[in-house]
């Protein structure tokens, strides 16, 4: 499990999505997902319809800074 910020950029436009998350795998698992059944109720309808419009093998995924999780 990754902790931090990623960044979707699409590599036609060079457009970028920079997200958080608690666990960068399982996000973009989730964004896989949503993009193979076109979830209506995805958590970004505007990235989600730029895939679609785009292509999926048109946008690239990285991690730009892991952190470490703030435990009480």
């Amino acid at each position: 499990m990754t902790t931090g910020v990623y960044v979707i950029r699409n590599i036609i436009n060079s457009k970028v999505y920079v997200g958080k998350s608690m666990n960068i795998e399982r996000r973009w698992k989730q964004y896989s997902y949503d993009f193979r059944t076109r979830r209506i109720r995805h958590l970004n309808q505007y990235l989600l319809n730029s895939m679609i419009k785009y292509g999926y093998d048109n946008f690239v995924f990285f991690i730009q800074e892991e952190c470490f999780p703030f435990k009480d």
